[in-house]
C-alpha cells in the first residue's frame, strides 16, 4: 500500500471520528455545555502546546544550530509570557454586565 493511500485513509478516518465526536457533544443536554466547554478548550490548548513543544520546537532548535538555541528558547518564553499577560489584561477589563462602571 502506498504512502499516499495511507495518508488519505487516516485523514478520512480522522475526519469521520471528529464528526462523530462533535455529534456526541450535541447529544449532551444543553445545561451541561457550560461545564464541559472549558474542559474541551483546555484539552485543545494542551494538544496544541504538546505538538509545539514535542515536535516543532526541537525541529526549530535543530535548524538554528547549537549557538542560537538560547535565543530560540528566549523567544518562546517571551511569547508565552506575552500572551499570558495579554490574557490577564483582557480578563481584567472584561465584564458581562450591561451597565458597569468600566464601560458606562
Amino acid at each position: 500500500m502506498s504512502v499516499l493511500l495511507w495518508i488519505l485513509l487516516f485523514s478520512l478516518l480522522g475526519g469521520v471520528l471528529s464528526v462523530i465526536a462533535a455529534s456526541l457533544f450535541l447529544l449532551i443536554p444543553e445545561d451541561h455545555h457550560p461545564h464541559l466547554l472549558p474542559h474541551g478548550v483546555s484539552f485543545a490548548l494542551g494538544s496544541l502546546l504538546s505538538v509545539a513543544f514535542l515536535h516543532l520546537i526541537p525541529e526549530a532548535a535543530q535548524g538554528v544550530g547549537v549557538g542560537n538555541v538560547e535565543r530560540l528558547f528566549a523567544t518562546v518564553l517571551a511569547g508565552i509570557l506575552g500572551f499570558f499577560i495579554l490574557e490577564k489584561l483582557l480578563l481584567w477589563r472584561h465584564c458581562h454586565a450591561g451597565d458597569c462602571e468600566t464601560h458606562g
